[in-house]
């Protein structure tokens, strides 16, 4: 991974990687981390999510979103981490 990444690259891939754990969080899935070596980088500088740890499935989206540890937040806020890796 380069960093500084275009700033429409970072775009693009800071919408993909956040629409993709949105995805994951509507599904219940709870990371146990989010990191730069989950992110594979594509030549034509789109990103993947790559080998998550998860840490548990919880039974609804609507028990994840209420969960008093705030997996949701944390998640988010490993990933506005992640993204500012690339700036």
């Amino acid at each position: 991974m380069s960093a500084p990444l275009p700033g429409q690259s970072l775009l693009v891939m800071a919408k993909r990687l956040a629409e993709t754990l949105s995805f994951l969080h509507q599904k219940g899935v709870v990371l146990r981390s989010l990191g730069p070596h989950n992110v594979v980088l594509m030549p034509d500088l789109s990103a993947r999510f790559f080998d998550l740890d998860v840490q548990r499935i919880a039974r609804s989206a609507a028990a994840l979103y209420s969960d008093p540890t705030q997996p949701v937040i944390e998640d988010t806020k490993a990933l506005g981490r992640l993204l500012a890796g690339f700036c």
